[in-house]
């Protein structure tokens, strides 16, 4: 599934919520909202966005309803998974049942919208195939139902064990699912580098990844106590680069705005103020994005023509050179500087608010704010 406009919409949205909550899970939280960096996070509204709303289409996401509802007979059962369980909603009627359930996730009793899942989960788990239950979980992953990655994770975790220790203990001991989920994911994460179009496809697109990669990094990395394999201390390892290499790529664009580096900065202008030739500037370049999952495909060919646009005789700059030319036109033309820079501001707040699944720590939002309070404004040229 690609990142069409009722995924922004509601992207949208959720960050309006979080955002609203900020008080109740940040106490004492104090800032300034006149800033221009949190100005930024609510932009004015996009034609397309508001012709998606116009249009009020339906949205193929599942539903889970409040309890209260349903006994009221507001609702028409306890969840809905279009098309065979339950009718789609209206863009408009799914964004009223969700901000109320994500309300009372943030601020309600404890594990109480846990719950509200899990009895879908187990009634439809007599109904449908394993397949499909964990499709309608990645589903409501994706529509924005948890904000908890790793508890998402052991809910996924708990269905492909038949949610019993000893499925568990069982599938830590089957090195060959182990070793084909690991090469799938390996498999998939290059896919979604090469497949995005944009970096807000791309950071949505991690996001929606982030719970299938965190339930077999914690699945491999358990089976390793009793696993004595180097194959799967490289798994172990490469899906640990990849959930921190994730976690700080939806961080980056909210850093940035508080003064850190962007995304052209880190991961172009750095590699070529380091190089001797235009050549290793963009191997440099290459190496992260094949490496890393931070940067895609996309984003790197960008980068690659727009470095070859701002110098045309292949030349390379030394910081000393640079410093002499300010700002970013110094290494790539205005417009290209932003393109490499460009994101939905208010969108990725949303998806930066994923909570650890350790001591309530919002670990995403908690960097940002962290951050942001601080007033820091760190020299961009050194580091």
């Amino acid at each position: 599934m690609t990142y069409t406009p009722i995924d922004k919409v509601i992207a949208h949205r959720v960050s309006q919520i979080f955002w609203n909550v900020l008080p109740d899970i940040y106490p004492g939280l104090r800032f300034d909202e006149n800033d221009s960096r949190f100005k930024a996070l609510w932009s004015a509204e996009t034609e397309e966005l508001q012709a998606v709303y116009d249009d009020d289409p339906l949205v193929d996401y599942p539903i889970i309803y409040l309890g209260i509802d349903v006994v009221a007979g507001i609702a028409p059962g306890p969840y809905l998974f279009p098309p065979n369980h339950g009718t789609k909603l209206r863009l408009s009627k799914y964004l009223a049942v969700l901000e109320r359930f994500l309300i009372l996730q943030l601020t309600g009793t404890e594990g109480r919208h846990v719950e509200l899942i899990w009895y879908a989960v187990r009634d439809l788990a007599q109904k449908v195939s394993q397949e499909e239950l964990l499709q309608f979980i990645d589903l409501l992953w994706r529509g924005r139902w948890i904000c908890g990655a790793r508890d998402w994770a052991e809910m996924r975790l708990s269905v492909i064990t038949g949610g019993s220790d000893e499925g568990r203990i069982a599938l830590q001991k089957d090195e060959s699912r182990l070793t084909a989920e690991a090469l799938r994911l390996i498999q998939e994460e290059r896919r979604l580098k090469d497949k995005v179009s944009s970096l807000d496809e791309w950071l949505f697109s991690i996001y929606c990844f982030l719970p299938d990669v965190i339930t077999w990094f914690y699945t491999i990395r358990r089976a390793r106590e009793s696993l004595n394999s180097d194959e799967f201390e490289k798994y172990d390892r490469v899906l640990d680069e990849f959930l921190a290499d994730m976690m700080t790529t939806i961080q980056i664009p909210l850093m940035a705005a508080a003064g850190a580096k962007n995304f052209a900065e880190e991961y172009a202008i750095i590699p070529f103020l380091r190089a001797k030739s235009m050549d290793e500037a963009i191997s440099s370049i290459h190496g992260i994005f094949r490496g890393r999952s931070i940067i895609p495909r996309v984003w790197f060919d960008f980068a690659k023509d727009a470095l070859v646009r701002a110098h045309p005789d292949r030349s390379i700059m030394t910081i000393s050179e640079l410093e002499l030319k300010p700002g970013p036109n110094g290494i790539f033309h205005e417009d290209d500087y932003k393109y490499l820079n460009c994101v939905d501001l208010a969108s990725v707040f949303g998806l930066a608010f994923t909570q650890d699944g350790k001591d309530d720590n919002w670990l995403l939002l908690g960097n940002n704010f962290d951050y942001w309070e601080a007033g820091d404004e760190p020299d961009k040229n050194n580091g």
